[in-house]
């Protein structure tokens, strides 16, 4: 509030008449620090964006924000680069931006924060409004103001060049340094490549009064390692913190060392009967909420851990009506992700561990050369038990020895068989791919790196899959597919991606799109996670 009031952000004034206010309130916070102790409480005067009317209130409200799979080829090319990290922070940012129109708040009770917000009233013994000229958190166009204002002073005043495929990475690029920059919201990770660098960053006098925060250690809810060779990523304190929500001992967990389990002699997993009786629904269970567990879990999923991306997919399916299988697995699920909260993903410098199937295809050396880059998509196929078809398309896109992506999601067209159904994946997969190497190739157009070159490869575990990504023509097998189904063939055509036969039992996008025997879920998840 302090700092609010320091950046001007509002006066007080009597309420004009006829003037609509926009409703604002104090709500209380916690910092933490890397461990999870909690480092400082805090106090936010926000506006309520509820109360706002488009037109009159705000008009722009798009603001950008990284994608997961931009932030870990961030990390892989500091590590490439031999670049160090830190961590800064634009204190009050949103009360920096100035407001695109004129708007009253109505003051929280000014005898909440005494000497602070403003006890006067008119003459009709009304309390005073603040006039604001700065952005509050909170407001809908907030987040787009101060993106503009950010945007406009690493460009213009510091000479950042803004990349056009993810338009939160910022380069500067001279004789004497490097900085790459990745905004999220108002926390920056700054990739330096000398204490000069930093030096000159750190000093610059702008109206965003950048603060130095230390070391990358965490950032976007990651727990971020760097050494020389190396960059790890895990959410330990995060996931223990969030979980210990729902169970404030860990004794209240089941001790899973997997995600689910697979019987290879019924063919089925502890997910066979998720959703399949809805006379057992169980929404109204004591406990904790089913769909705040499976959000939960799928939180951690899409940002540290690919191990567990269908489990919470496939549970997330059925927030509206689980059954009492539902809640079990999605328990195991949690229990399995609180006791492995230690694993980590770890990137190399050097990537090495290249597939067999890559290698004999005498494709090692490009690989090699675009760090590391190659496709794993799979797609599964099966019956339930009440006669539904489920098919599930999922990838792992290989980076510096380690997944920097993966998906998982249901293929929603009738596929009349595997080979149609690892396409799709493979399609879904594709799309994926281009995006980071559009990414590589931006970043190499302000020489920075190395672009991606020749086709990516494609590991698929299905024999029928490479031919007809690369034989031209309509046979009954695709007389039928949609456009978009021959998005990977396009691909192969302009040589931009190559389908190379891989056995199954090394196919590591398997996790991604059913149940594994335990021997082959650890098996994929060391090299997925490259331990």
């Amino acid at each position: 509030m302090v700092g609010k009031m320091a950046n001007e952000t509002c006066i007080f004034v009597p309420r004009p008449p006829g003037v609509t206010l926009v409703k604002s309130k104090l709500v209380p916070g916690l910092k933490f620090n890397p461990d999870g102790t909690i480092r400082e409480r805090t106090m936010r005067w926000v506006g309520c964006g509820y109360s706002q009317i488009k037109g009159r209130d705000f008009d722009e409200t798009y603001t950008a924000t990284s994608k997961a799979t931009s932030v870990r080829v961030f990390l892989c090319m500091t590590l490439n680069l031999g670049l160090k990290l830190r961590k800064t922070d634009v204190p009050k940012a949103f009360t920096k931006a100035k407001l695109d129109i004129a708007m009253y708040v109505e003051q929280p009770e000014a005898t909440k924060l005494p000497g602070v917000l403003c006890s006067k009233v008119d003459k009709n013994g009304q309390p005073y409004v603040a006039l604001l000229s700065k952005a509050l958190e909170g407001l809908k166009q907030s987040g787009n103001l101060f993106q503009s204002l950010n945007t406009r002073v690493l460009k213009e005043e510091l000479g950042f060049k803004q990349l056009e495929m993810e338009p939160t990475i910022f380069v500067k690029h001279t004789s004497a340094f490097m900085l790459m920059i990745l905004v999220w919201i108002d926390d920056y990770a700054v990739a330096y490549s000398s204490v000069e660098a930093l030096q000159w960053f750190l000093g610059s006098k702008t109206e965003l009064n950048i603060k130095d925060e230390g070391d990358l250690k965490t950032f976007i809810g990651l727990e971020v390692d760097q050494t020389p060779n190396e960059i790890t990523i895990c959410q330990c304190t995060g996931i223990h913190r969030a979980i210990s929500k729902y169970f404030p001992q860990a004794s209240g967990l089941p001790c899973s060392r997997l995600p689910a389990v697979y019987d290879s002699k019924s063919r089925s997993s502890t997910l066979t009967d998720c959703g399949l009786s809805e006379e057992e629904a169980t929404v109204g269970d004591d406990g904790p909420p089913y769909l705040s567990m499976v959000a939960t879990a799928l939180y951690f999923s899409v940002l540290s851990r690919p191990d567990t991306i269908y489990h919470s997919t496939f549970l997330a399916r059925f927030s509206a009506s689980p059954n009492k299988a539902c809640k079990a697995a999605i328990l195991d699920l949690l229990g399995y992700l609180y006791h492995t909260r230690h694993d980590k993903i770890t990137y190399s410098k050097n990537p090495s561990k290249i597939p067999m199937a890559i290698v004999g295809q005498g494709l090692k050396e490009l690989v090699l050369g675009n760090y590391g880059l190659y496709v794993t998509p799979d797609g599964s196929w099966k019956v339930r038990g009440d006669g539904t078809s489920l098919m599930y398309g999922g990838h792992i896109i290989f980076m510096c020895d380690a997944a920097v992506d993966w998906s998982c999601k249901l293929v929603k067209v009738i596929c009349h068989s595997a080979t149609e159904v690892e396409l799709a994946a493979g399609c879904f997969a594709g799309k994926r791919a281009q995006f980071i190497r559009a990414l590589l190739n931006d970043l190499h157009s302000l020489n920075v790196g190395q672009g991606v070159r020749g086709p990516i490869i494609y590991l698929i575990d299905n024999s029928a899959a490479g031919p007809l990504t690369k034989n031209l023509g309509v046979s009954k097998k695709t007389e039928h597919f949609l456009r978009w189904q021959l998005y990977l063939r396009w691909l192969v055509i302009n040589k931009f991606a190559t389908v190379i036969w891989i056995p199954t039992k090394d196919e590591s996008g398997d996790i991604c799109t059913k149940v594994l025997d335990a021997a082959s879920f650890i098996k994929h998840k060391k090299t997925i996670f490259n331990m």
